[in-house]
């Protein structure tokens, strides 16, 4: 069986509202979408994180734990992957990691200590 993929395009006249919005509704997706979108000096890249120190937290204290790292980038949780490989990507800020079935997903310069 085949799956089936689905993409969505971005309409690009559109796309600085709805970050805007977005910001709003989510003020670290900001921090996000620079690191993604920087052209200079990016060397980001997608690591995974299953530490104790994690678990049971939710996703938006994620961002406070990896902004407070004592490592000099910071690493910016962009979604969860369930040990199964089903992903949630920008999840909501009250989901709850489980690191006995899942890992967080970051964006970092480096590997996360």
């Amino acid at each position: 069986m085949i799956a089936e993929k689905k993409f969505e395009a971005i309409c690009v006249d559109r796309f600085g509202a709805e970050l805007l919005v977005q910001s709003i509704k989510k003020p670290f997706i900001v921090d996000i979408f620079e690191e993604l979108l920087k052209t200079k000096n990016s060397d980001n890249e997608i690591y995974f994180d299953q530490r104790e120190e994690i678990n049971d937290k939710s996703f938006n204290e994620l961002f406070e734990i990896y902004r407070n790292r004592s490592f000099s980038d910071t690493s910016i949780p962009i979604g969860i992957i369930k040990n199964d490989g089903t992903y949630e990507l920008n999840p909501e800020g009250n989901r709850v990691v489980d690191i006995e079935n899942e890992k967080v997903i970051l964006i970092s310069r480096n590997q996360p200590i």
